[in-house]
C-alpha cells in the first residue's frame, strides 16, 4: 500500500502532471504528423480523427477506414523474388500505393513517448512542475 500512498502525496501529483504533459504534447505531433500524410486525401470522412488524454491515458479515435488506407493488400513475387503488393485494373497489375497515414506516425511517436516517460522525469522537472502545482493551489 505504499504505493498508492506515494502516489496521493505530492510526488504523485507532479508525476501524474508530467505524464499527462507528455502524452498530451506527444497526442499534437501523432495528429501533425498523420495530416502532413494526408494531404492528398480529399475525403472528409479522414478529418474525424481526435485525440484526447485522461489522466495517464492517451486515446486516438479514427474512422475505421483510416486504418487500412495504410496496409498493403495483396503479395506476389516479381522475377527479383521479392514481394510486390498489387491491385487489378484493367488487363494488368499495378504496384499499390503505400499512404503512411496510421502506423507509422503512432510508431514513431511511440518511442519519444516512451523515452520521455521513461527517462524524462528528472529532479528539474520535478522541481518545475512542483512550482506549477504550488501556483495552482495558491490561486
Amino acid at each position: 500500500m505504499a504505493l498508492l500512498d506515494d502516489r496521493k502525496g505530492d510526488l504523485g501529483a507532479i508525476e501524474a502532471r508530467f505524464i499527462r504533459s507528455v502524452l498530451e504534447e506527444n497526442a499534437s505531433e501523432i495528429l501533425k504528423n498523420s495530416k502532413r500524410a494526408q494531404q492528398g486525401f480529399s475525403s472528409p470522412v479522414f478529418s474525424k480523427v481526435n485525440m484526447t488524454v485522461t489522466e495517464n491515458t492517451l486515446t486516438y479515435s479514427h474512422p475505421a477506414v483510416m486504418r487500412f488506407v495504410d496496409m498493403k493488400t495483396r503479395s506476389v513475387s516479381n522475377a527479383n523474388g521479392s514481394l510486390l503488393s498489387t491491385r487489378k485494373r484493367g488487363s494488368g497489375k499495378k504496384r499499390k500505393k503505400n499512404y503512411p497515414v496510421h502506423n507509422k506516425p503512432i510508431m514513431r511517436q511511440k518511442r519519444f513517448i516512451i523515452k520521455a516517460l521513461q527517462f524524462g522525469f528528472t529532479q528539474g522537472v520535478q522541481q518545475t512542475f512542483r512550482e506549477l502545482l504550488a501556483q495552482e493551489n495558491n490561486i
